[in-house]
């Protein structure tokens, strides 16, 4: 029971106050035993049992150094492949990411990565194999989005739909699964599954309905008005930003909650004065990290970066990764090597679950990928 505790408080035990709950188990069953043990420098072994001690003893630690080197191996090649996958060299890290995956099956981080290898490659079929196991295996969102969009890649596009289904399922709340959801949930023709998809995404940041990806393709154009319309009935409280970043600066001033909101959202409409006013309101109150964000994506808008970032260190200060916050979010123009964090993908899913690292980029070539402006 102490040993099962001791694991589920995982890497806090560093601190004190852990520690401390940590000994007094220890202590009380010390202060309250009943019976003195024996010092086991009192036993005295015969010669014949010592020597069969010892050798117990190590057979004991040659079998586990083996076992612990043989688990090793796969993930030294794995480390490999990351560097490489991490640099966009994935021709390179293919051999690697198959060879580890296919050394230690079970670790299906390792099957992952060698299934992004496999997409790089233009293998979808393989590619989709791989991502079928992690998906089975451990749900994982991103994997149930590659393996849907693998199998649209390969011709399988009866598969897609409850791939997809399963994704958004556990994804909906993170940008980088839900907005690749209904991009291809649109290539397969289910307007309905899109913006279920895309609905999250937009209430939780608006800021992606400013985006021109929504007016350069048909089908994405087509199902704007609907979502604008989905996005202000899922969350009335967002309706002025929702309005403002569609496009409709009215509506958006008459669903204003308050004056810093209003300053806003005339500053994003081009009134140098009001955001003046509105950064005034900032210089002078420091410790509302709202009204700091609004003031990052004013000066961004402004064309001001500089100032821009300035708001978003005072935010981020504060609250750890609120400066995503005070940018806008985009749809990346073209994909991006090295970590990235725009719309929370699972990209430390492989270290916590296995202690085995996936890349940095979790998503497969050809879907959506998010940024930051």
């Amino acid at each position: 029971m102490y040993f099962g505790a001791h694991q589920i408080l995982d890497f806090n035990v560093n601190l004190p106050a852990v520690l401390f709950v940590l000994a007094l188990p220890i202590a009380f069953l010390d202060s309250t035993a009943e019976h003195v043990l024996p010092v086991l420098g009192q036993l005295r072994p015969t010669p014949s049992a010592a020597r069969l001690l010892r050798a117990g003893a190590a057979a004991a630690v040659a079998v586990s150094l083996a076992g612990l080197i043989w688990q090793e191996v796969p993930a030294i090649e794995n480390d490999r492949a990351l560097g490489l996958a991490n640099d966009g060299e994935w021709a390179s890290a293919r051999d690697l990411a198959l060879a580890a995956t296919n050394a230690d099956p079970d670790i299906t981080s390792f099957a992952f990565t060698a299934g992004l290898a496999e997409a790089h490659a233009g293998n979808h079929d393989a590619a989709a194999a791989q991502f079928r196991k992690v998906a089975v295996k451990d749900d994982l969102p991103e994997a149930w989005l590659n393996l849907a969009a693998e199998d649209l890649a390969a011709g399988h596009a009866d598969q897609v739909q409850t791939s997809l289904g399963e994704a958004l399922r556990l994804g909906y709340q993170r940008p980088a699964v839900a907005v690749p959801i209904g991009d291809l949930a649109l290539r397969i023709g289910d307007r309905d599954l899109a913006i279920q998809a895309f609905t999250p995404t937009v209430v939780n940041t608006p800021s992606l309905l400013a985006d021109p990806w929504w007016q350069s393709d048909p089908a994405r154009a087509s199902i704007y008005p609907d979502l604008v319309a989905a996005a202000i009935k899922a969350a009335p409280s967002v309706a002025w930003e929702v309005e403002l970043m569609s496009g409709d600066t009215n509506a958006s001033l008459a669903a204003a909650p308050d004056g810093s909101t209003t300053l806003f959202i005339r500053s994003w409409s081009g009134d140098k004065t009001a955001l003046q006013q509105l950064l005034d309101s900032c210089r002078a109150t420091p410790l509302d990290i709202n009204l700091q964000l609004l003031c990052a994506r004013a000066e961004g808008r402004a064309g001001n970066v500089d100032a821009a970032n300035e708001f978003r260190y005072i935010a981020d200060a504060q609250v750890g990764l609120s400066y995503s916050q005070g940018a806008e979010l985009r749809v990346a123009k073209e994909e991006k090597a090295g970590r990235t964090l725009e719309g929370d993908p699972a990209i430390f899913w492989g270290t916590f679950t296995y202690r085995r690292p996936t890349p940095f980029d979790v998503l497969v070539p050809g879907v959506v990928h998010l940024t930051l402006e």
